[in-house]
């Protein structure tokens, strides 16, 4: 292999590298990007046809991970871990496709097939898996994935460097390298996926812990409603008789509405749901907010979980009462249209621009001063993990501008 044939696969492990790791930063790539890649390229390629083969898989290797913090500019730690999986993603994929095109002797032809495949492999990664989602599972600093990216890592590392010195003896043990490899990964990943539903069971008693036993003070206060509703009847039929019977009558009525809306709430049969709306009826009346529910909804069902659901409220509810608007309102409406539920949530607010709207789910990006904007970004990667839905856009209400969040998910 020559120089030129050096610098050119280079050139494809480097696209590989920058297109993952946009797709981990939840970034675009640019031309910019393109023009790095191919300088780099050389630099890379040059090492790699001159300098010893395990030298210059631990000296490329340092360099890659400069190049990516230079041009992404994250934190170390999240670069690091970018770097890692991304490593660990090109090595088995260019693995599996040497194990296929072993038997070509030429070693550019297998560098060409084996690069190109990656590549629409890579691509396919890029447009249509959510490895985004998966980078928030990464990030949670939770020790099963810490364990599974490290040891796959030195895998591939360990498989980069016997590649680099010896390629007549890689692909003679070609074999027994893919079932060890893949014994492995699969034993990785059953780690990883009992490391999800641990996370995804701790996400949900968190969640249960909190919303509980608000549920449990809302039916003590439905009870006691209840034995005033008891005695406002009996004095109803008293006020039959006294002078001034519509102005008490409207004063029972209203007080009635306040249980009415709590029963409301009681019939909903996701009660985690019930207990969050009961906490931020409170909280609403706290702040002096007008919080108006417009309950069409009492069943809610589908791919999404409860504690999912949960968050989803939580979150679009929070950012509602946030907003810092004199005599704020906010009306939420859940309901079914078709096949999809339907949560949407209105507060009072100046009209926003799609720009500005646009940047609201942008992690750390927000309006409301600073140590914020992690809200709504959380609202659409659970969205987009759920295959749910996410419209924000500005609405009338008898002459005054509201910014409407509307999620929308599938009910079967």
């Amino acid at each position: 292999m020559n120089l030129m044939q050096s610098i050119l696969f280079s050139w494809f492990d480097l696209l590989g590298y920058v297109l993952i790791s946009c797709k981990l930063f939840r970034v675009k790539i640019t031309g910019k990007m393109y023009f790095y890649i191919s300088i780099f390229s050389i630099i890379t390629g040059t090492i790699s046809y001159w300098a010893e083969g395990s030298y210059a898989v631990i000296l490329i290797g340092i360099l890659l991970f400069v190049f990516l913090l230079g041009i992404f500019r994250n934190s170390i730690v999240r670069t690091i871990n970018v770097y890692i999986i991304s490593t660990i993603l090109l090595s088995i994929l260019q693995l599996l496709i040497i194990l296929i095109t072993k038997n070509i002797q030429d070693f550019f032809v297998v560098g060409i097939i084996s690069q190109s495949v990656s590549l629409i492999l890579v691509l396919l990664i890029y447009f249509k898996v959510p490895l985004d989602i998966f980078m928030d599972f990464v990030l949670s600093k939770n020790k099963t994935f810490l364990y599974l990216q490290l040891s796959l890592f030195f895998l591939t590392f360990l498989l980069l460097i016997f590649w680099h010195v010896s390629k007549d003896q890689f692909l003679n043990n070609i074999g027994v390298i893919a079932v060890l490899s893949i014994a492995i990964i699969i034993i990785n990943f059953v780690i990883l996926n009992r490391g999800l539903n641990n996370k995804i069971q701790e996400e949900e008693l968190r969640i249960y812990q909190i919303y509980n036993p608000i549920v449990e003070e809302l039916i003590d206060e439905l009870r006691a409603r209840q034995h005033e509703f008891d005695n406002q009847l009996q004095a109803m039929h008293m006020l039959i008789t006294t002078e001034d019977t519509k102005k008490d009558v409207r004063e029972y009525l209203n007080q009635m509405n306040e249980s009415t809306v709590l029963g409301d709430l009681i019939k909903i049969e996701n009660k985690l749901v019930a207990g969050l709306l009961y906490s931020k009826k409170k909280q609403a009346i706290d702040q002096g907010i007008e919080f108006e529910i417009r309950q069409k909804l009492y069943y809610i069902h589908g791919k999404m979980k409860e504690f999912e659901l949960v968050e989803i409220l939580g979150i679009l509810l929070d950012n509602a009462f946030e907003t810092n608007v004199d005599n704020n309102k906010v009306i939420l409406e859940m309901k079914k249209v078709e096949d999809n539920n339907v949560i949407k949530v209105m507060n009072k607010h100046s009209y926003l621009p799609k720009k500005v709207m646009e940047g609201l789910f942008i992690k750390g990006n927000t309006t409301k001063g600073k140590a914020r904007g992690y809200g709504l970004y959380r609202l659409k990667s659970i969205c987009k993990m759920c295959d749910a839905s996410l419209l924000v856009d500005n609405v009338m209400i008898k002459e005054e501008n509201y910014v409407m969040f509307e999620v929308s998910f599938s009910a079967m």
